[in-house]
């Protein structure tokens, strides 16, 4: 399974070339609530970091503590097909 943690000065537009990939699933991560609401609903595998953020540990721990999870089916469909028209 592929994780990673990127770190950019443009987060927004990271996550967004880095989800044109067919095994990623990129979230640019700002606020560790949404972090964590990204993770239980489709379970990203790349974090994208703005270069430097601000309570990184608490925006980091979330998505290292979910281990490597799979795709949801509803957002695994939509990323195997629609997605990546």
């Amino acid at each position: 399974d592929v994780r990673g943690i990127v770190v950019s000065r443009q987060p927004a537009a990271a996550a967004c070339l880095a989800n044109r990939s067919p095994v990623l699933r990129a979230i640019a991560g700002t606020d560790p609530q949404l972090v964590r609401e990204a993770i239980a609903s489709w379970a990203p595998n790349v974090l994208v970091l703005p270069a430097g953020v601000e309570r990184l540990a608490e925006i980091v721990e979330p998505f290292l503590q979910a281990g490597g999870q799979t795709c949801p089916p509803p957002w695994k469909l939509w990323f195997d097909t629609a997605g990546r028209s």
